[in-house]
């Protein structure tokens, strides 16, 4: 069923059908709602993969009152929904309505592609930072009249959950273990030819950061320099003009956020994008970059070797006595996969016995080095490790 957007009357073609009997009321006992949600983010016409509801935000409201609906449609329970097919202009408002499964109400069908089509903008989306994209959406509206409640329901206030401080580290620092993605270079420059001029070609690496709005401003941030002052500018000149484009097209975009690394050769200079963590997808990488096609960023501590502590470890203690049977260390590597630190967290009761452990592990304990998101090694965070003391004291 197609709507045109220049509908601006709706034939009465069915009576409604309520949800159970009730008898006819004031229209001040009654609360009518138009709920807008959207079904989901990727756009089907398979009913099966379809359902009631979704995400909405208290804006659309406004899109449909109760006014707009049937008088009697107010004054008796009523329940029922309909889902939509719109597609969307670059601004983000409705250009096409189609009904994909009807309510009870041939009406309400009527006046809610009406409606979306009059008031409804569900935003810009972005196939790249300042490219506006059109795009389809799945949309349900919920039709209901309840009788009007006693006492209006508390709500209590959402409170946004902060991200843990270990978390943001892990996106914000430097070395860098995670990005968010999101971002993408659909084409490398030539990277011999933004040599800055006058500097002999000197070797070195820009570590730095760029950020892209959804209206295509970008910004650098130069995280660990080269040592060479026109080497970074010409990084972030460079890094600047990078033609960009989403890995998938968003809606509300904001800012994102690519860090890169350029690496200046007098032969081979590159640029570096983060590496897809392990079992993951990348995105496109420099032609001229070196790393191996199969690298991966490595995010996770393995051991490669685990202590093998034996009762003659602890024959020179003379007090072996122990509260605690399975005591707990944490360690620290390096970003060769040794041991550089370690201590109790949780303790055998027994100082000597913990530093004798810790001793051990720090000597035979090794794993894989841990990459950053370039894929170098770089020191690994904390990890912890359980000793089972049973038949060694």
């Amino acid at each position: 069923m197609r709507i045109p957007a220049n509908v601006m009357s709706v034939a009465v073609v069915a009576l409604l059908h309520p949800v159970a009997a009730s008898a006819q009321q004031a229209p001040g006992e009654w609360v009518t709602t138009a709920q807008v949600s959207r079904q989901g983010r990727d756009f089907t016409e398979d009913l099966t993969k379809l359902y009631d509801g979704g995400f909405s935000y208290s804006a659309w409201e406004r899109w449909i009152t109760a006014e707009d609906m049937p008088a009697e449609v107010r004054t008796r329970a009523f329940s029922s929904s309909t889902w939509y097919a719109l597609d969307l202009d670059l601004t983000g408002k409705v250009s096409d309505c189609r009904v994909l499964k009807p309510s009870t109400d041939p009406r309400l069908d009527a006046i809610g592609c009406r409606k979306l089509l009059q008031n409804a903008n569900f935003g810009v989306a972005y196939a790249a930072p300042g490219t506006p994209a059109g795009r389809k959406i799945n949309v349900a509206i919920s039709w209901r009249t309840v009788p009007r409640p006693a006492t209006p329901p508390l709500v209590a206030p959402a409170v946004p959950m902060p991200m843990p401080v270990s978390a943001l580290s892990e996106y914000n620092g430097w070395p860098r273990r995670n990005w968010e993605g999101g971002l993408a270079i659909t084409h490398f420059p030539d990277l011999q030819t933004a040599y800055p001029a006058q500097t002999g070609k000197p070797a070195g690496t820009t570590t730095l950061e760029l950020t892209a709005a959804a209206d295509g401003t970008t910004a650098c941030t130069v995280a660990v320099g080269s040592g060479n002052p026109a080497l970074d500018a010409a990084a972030c000149a460079t890094a600047r003009n990078l033609p960009l484009i989403y890995t998938q097209p968003c809606e509300a975009c904001g800012t994102r956020r690519l860090p890169l690394q350029f690496v200046w050769r007098k032969k081979g200079s590159h640029i570096r994008v983060p590496l897809a963590a392990e079992g993951g997808t990348g995105i496109a990488r420099d032609p001229a970059d070196t790393r191996s096609p199969s690298a991966r960023a490595i995010t996770r501590t393995r051991y490669t070797a685990t202590p093998d502590i034996k009762p003659r470890d602890f024959a020179d203690i003379a007090d072996r006595t122990v509260t605690v049977r399975r005591p707990a260390y944490a360690m620290l590597f390096g970003a060769d996969g040794r041991v550089t630190r370690c201590e109790t967290s949780r303790s055998s009761g027994n100082p000597a016995v913990d530093q004798r452990i810790c001793a051990l592990i720090a000597k035979q304990l090794k794993a894989a080095p841990v990459t950053d998101i370039f894929g170098d090694p770089v020191p690994s965070p904390r990890t912890a490790q359980i000793v089972d003391l049973s038949g060694l004291l």
